[in-house]
């Protein structure tokens, strides 16, 4: 399901350059996924981990290009203006405030 991705002045502000687990992008997709998963963000992908103990379970996930070259300049410089981007992320990853865009 296609989800937006607000990355904000918070999240860029917190967020630590070159920790895939903390870059401003995995922040803000942390807050559409449930409790039990996190994003690890790198430059092509992020990964999702479901930590739960049941179903420990992860699956990869290719970013827009235009967000990697910006994950890179960050990890260069340190410094991201807030954005915003769509991604699919699956529905059973998500909190169901996700801010959906579309179901296509």
């Amino acid at each position: 399901m296609k989800s937006l991705i607000a990355v904000t002045q918070l999240h860029t502000e917190k967020g630590h350059r070159l920790v895939s687990t903390q870059c401003p992008v995995a922040l803000a997709i942390n807050d559409l996924l449930i409790d039990s998963a996190r994003a690890s963000v790198y430059k092509d992908y992020f990964i999702i981990l479901n930590a739960v103990e049941e179903a420990r379970e992860s699956e990869d996930i290719l970013i827009p290009e235009n967000v990697g070259l910006v994950i890179s300049d960050y990890d260069l410089t340190g410094k991201m203006l807030p954005f915003e981007f769509e991604i699919d992320i699956p529905d059973k990853y998500l909190k169901a405030s996700g801010q959906v865009v579309s179901s296509d």
